[in-house]
């Protein structure tokens, strides 16, 4: 008795999927144990978003807070820490101070095994729950953009996990999708795309749950931090908008926006930035169009999900986890209706975009520092890729029956019809 290949090859990638999972699991632990004290950047160890996040939230118990915000008192702080000059400049939201400093209350090792280990395990919870049959392919979509969040210690797998629980709540037409949109704050950029589904489908539920959240967590920064940490934080974006003007400022070859790859192939920096305006009023358009045409609920949170990434320059190689989450929802279609060779230059052209780092390694000549001005092509191929797959998923639609969803409604809605049956 033999086999249905598809039954094979359906094994086979859920072999590679836990195979993946193992490893970034080892990576996780291997991490964690390695973690040394201040200086052990100095000593080989390397020095990582984690470690940085640890370092604000000791400065935050020592009353440091608006020092983190300050970019010369930053970068004289992280040179202390690390043993070596370091540029990594604090711009997040005062709602992620209250993370961090609740990370500092504990070793570095500990705090980064509490942090990523139970981000990363929600973000395979939610995943599970929005890919059903497709988990496997959809992790292994991202598998070197997950590579990257594990070792660096970055927040992409909490980020992630959040735009897939808001894409879960808005399959159920749950007004709890708010909550997750709402803890989204602490990376807005990100969640750019989320609102505009739910502004554009009158989500007013979710709309108002999710400022709820916005003003309890600003709140409680405000009394946790007081008022002028807003003037500082306001400050901080300012000195990093300017810090990004700079060829070598942030680490362009990290970065998956189409600003990066236009500065590293020699455009100025006002016209980067105009071209990635140009792309991210291009990002936001679509996903309002699609709302207002009442395309399939799983094709809208996809391109969402896809497209919120491109709207900012600062989006992050450790960001594109969410491609993950927008695989879930498309993959199904996506596979019935893309050729091979699509099917290829989908997972080719994400693999770029997720692992063009790897890349630059690869190609480094040994002992050299890698510049920050080095170039990339990520942004680039994600933007051919987001282009890709809309047009693959116009074509599923007009191909008859779209795949079923694997996600149940929780309950009927009191009152209209759920997302998911509107547009059947």
């Amino acid at each position: 008795m033999t086999l249905d290949r598809h039954v094979m090859a359906r094994l086979g990638l859920s072999l590679l999927a836990f195979a993946g999972i193992g490893w970034l699991v080892l990576v996780m632990l291997v991490r964690s144990a390695t973690f040394g004290g201040p200086g052990s950047a100095a000593q080989g160890a390397g020095y990582s978003d984690f470690d940085e996040f640890h370092l604000v939230g000791r400065m935050i118990w020592q009353g440091a807070a608006a020092q983190a915000y300050a970019l010369p008192d930053m970068l004289a702080a992280l040179h202390v820490d690390a043993g070596l000059p370091v540029r990594m400049p604090w711009a997040y939201p005062p709602q992620f101070d209250l993370v961090v400093a609740a990370l500092a209350l504990v070793s570095k090792g500990t705090a980064y095994l509490v942090f990523i280990g139970g981000a990363f395990f929600f973000y395979l919870w939610v995943l599970r729950r929005l890919a059903g049959p497709e988990f496997a392919v959809s992790l292994l979509i991202c598998l070197p953009a997950l590579n990257t969040c594990m070792t660096f210690g970055q927040n992409g797998f909490l980020t992630a996990g959040l735009a897939g629980a808001f894409a879960l709540g808005m399959l159920r037409n749950s007004a709890l999708a708010g909550l997750p949109l709402g803890l989204m704050v602490i990376k807005p950029h990100l969640a750019i795309g989320l609102a505009a589904v739910a502004l554009a489908r009158r989500q007013w539920g979710v709309l108002g749950l999710a400022a709820l959240v916005v003003l309890a967590t600003s709140a409680a920064a405000s009394l946790a931090f007081g008022l002028p940490i807003w003037a500082d934080f306001a400050a901080a974006v300012q000195a990093s908008s300017s810090y990004l003007r700079k060829i070598d400022g942030f680490p362009l070859y990290r970065m998956v926006s189409i600003y990066a790859t236009a500065r590293t192939q020699g455009l100025s920096a006002e016209t980067a930035l105009l071209l990635q305006g140009g792309v991210g009023l291009a990002a936001i358009a679509v996903v309002v169009v699609a709302a207002v045409r009442r395309v399939p609920p799983r094709h809208l949170l996809g391109a969402a999900l896809l497209c919120t990434v491109a709207v900012s320059p600062y989006s992050y190689d450790y960001d594109l986890p969410m491609l993950g989450m927008a695989a879930g929802l498309l993959a199904a279609d996506l596979r019935r209706a893309a050729t091979w060779m699509e099917q290829i230059a989908i997972f080719a052209l994400a693999w770029i975009a997720g692992g063009w780092l790897q890349v630059v390694l690869a190609t480094k000549p040994p002992g050299r520092v890698i510049a920050e001005e080095t170039t990339t092509l990520a942004g680039a191929a994600y933007l051919v890729l987001v282009v890709l797959i809309l047009a693959v998923l116009r074509r599923a639609r007009s191909q008859g029956p779209l795949c079923a969803s694997p996600v149940a409604p929780a309950s009927a809605p009191p009152r209209g019809v759920a997302l998911e049956a509107q547009t059947r």
